[in-house]
């Protein structure tokens, strides 16, 4: 088996388009926020995370989420060790399509799935122009309450919410993907029953 420096850990991140899986990575990766939004067509990069005490080579998977890239997207699940699946907190619509659309699609394409729940855009829970827009449209915000109840019934380790723009929580997405990407199948298994817990 190879030591932990050697073995590279596949995280891809999933999600309706226009959610923030780019931003999310950017956020990570090169600590600035951008509010230009451009689709993406399959982007991926590599680094180092330590977890634990232990250095972990990680290689983050950015996915398009419009139907015209379906194909493309596909090619990435065969080798990826922990899927950050991905809805805007501002968005009832991608929330939603986790269920509709995202979970079907990895169920599909992989066994074993080790899933964290991603809610992003928190920082809009706080904006004003966001909460007019959503009472003229008749909807509302993904409340936390709703988040868990969908990190249990996916099945997911985890729910964390964050904001790339603020930059909360965004690091501690990635450490956490790492640390399941690192947990034996036979705990991930055992475990079933006791998935999804809450980071806020």
């Amino acid at each position: 088996m190879l030591p932990l420096d050697k073995m590279v850990k596949q995280i891809t991140v999933v999600g309706d388009g226009g959610v923030g899986k780019t931003c999310l990575l950017i956020s990570h990766k090169d600590k600035m926020f951008t509010e230009k939004y451009v689709p993406t067509i399959f982007e991926n990069f590599a680094e180092e995370i330590y977890v634990d005490g232990n250095l972990v080579n990680v290689e983050l998977m950015d996915t398009a989420g419009q139907e015209e890239s379906d194909r493309i997207r596909l090619l990435a699940y065969r080798k990826t060790d922990v899927f950050l699946v991905c809805f805007s907190v501002a968005a009832e619509d991608s929330y939603e399509n986790i269920v509709l659309k995202w979970i079907p699609e990895l169920r599909q394409h992989k066994e074993d799935l080790r899933i964290i729940l991603v809610g992003t855009k928190a920082d809009l829970r706080d904006d004003d122009e966001t909460k007019d827009r959503l009472v003229l449209s008749g909807k509302s915000f993904v409340t936390a309450k709703k988040a868990e109840e969908l990190c249990k019934h996916i099945k997911a380790a985890k729910y964390i919410e964050t904001s790339a723009k603020t930059a909360d929580r965004v690091d501690e997405v990635f450490e956490e993907a790492a640390r399941l990407a690192l947990q034996e199948r036979d705990f991930w298994v055992e475990s079933d029953d006791k998935r999804c817990c809450q980071i806020l």
